[in-house]
């Protein structure tokens, strides 16, 4: 399945998955108890960029769809988190409490200055994670991790 991604071996994990002791996922893609690997980490970063891709870029299901190789019915799974809930659920729970919902995804993008304000916050993120990328407070780990999230979207592939 991981095979016929076109450009899996670019992508990485934006936030891990949920895992409960040994690393076993929580909520695991196939069944309970499921180890955690290399082929289900380089699946787990597909779905996250497929769902940044649709929620942040405003991507369609079908531009997702012909970019990965898979059904648009099973790029729907991803960014609903109903299959590889492990991976997916920590992505659109930290979206829904940045304030972007499941409903943003087809949002029109109107004239130049909506992009140019976008750039500007995108510009301005990129330069705090790269200001305090050294920093361990729980704080400063969340908002790189956070600022990872909204400016991943065009940088690779999904």
């Amino acid at each position: 399945m991981v095979a016929e991604l076109k450009h899996g071996d670019e992508l990485r994990l934006l936030l891990p998955p949920r895992t409960y002791g040994r690393g076993q996922l929580s909520l695991a893609p196939i069944g309970r108890g499921q180890k955690r690997t290399a082929a289900t980490d380089k699946m787990g970063a597909v779905v996250q960029q497929a769902i940044i891709a649709h929620r942040i870029g405003g991507e369609s299901r079908r531009s997702i769809a012909l970019r990965t190789s898979y059904s648009e019915r099973e790029v729907q799974s991803w960014l609903t988190g109903t299959t590889w809930p492990a991976y997916s659920a920590p992505v659109l729970e930290r979206l829904a409490e940045l304030g972007i919902g499941r409903h943003r995804g087809n949002r029109r993008r109107n004239g130049g200055r909506y992009q140019e304000i976008i750039s500007a916050q995108a510009g301005l993120l990129a330069m705090v994670a790269w200001l305090f990328r050294y920093d361990p407070r729980p704080e400063v780990v969340r908002l790189l991790a956070d600022a990872r999230l909204l400016t991943e979207y065009g940088t690779t592939p999904p």
